[in-house]
């Protein structure tokens, strides 16, 4: 009977979760040529995928997740994924600093 019992209180709530999952996709760029292998991450989280060699990519997320994309010696931009979220195309700019 507990068994019953837990697995009807369980089934809803991870159904709830898994419906809030969903991919995000899209280009990544330097605003006229896509970057290959940018480093694309979930902040607190070990989900980590790269970009390929037309800087395209697919990320499973969930609404409120930050997603960070960094390449050496270009900024690091980090975007937080709203509920309408499907298609992020960021655009990553050289990280200069004077000597």
């Amino acid at each position: 009977m507990k068994k019953l019992f837990f697995l009807l209180v369980l089934l809803p709530i991870s159904l709830i979760a898994q419906d809030k999952l969903k991919t995000v996709s899209g280009t990544v760029s330097d605003g006229n040529n896509p970057i290959e292998n940018v480093k694309i991450q979930l902040e607190g989280k070990d989900m980590v995928v790269t970009s390929d060699i037309e800087g395209k990519y697919k990320i499973d997320v969930t609404t409120g997740d930050v997603i960070s994309y960094s390449y050496t010696g270009l900024k690091t931009v980090k975007i937080k994924v709203e509920d309408v979220t499907r298609i992020l195309n960021p655009i990553l700019i050289p990280d200069v600093t004077e000597l």
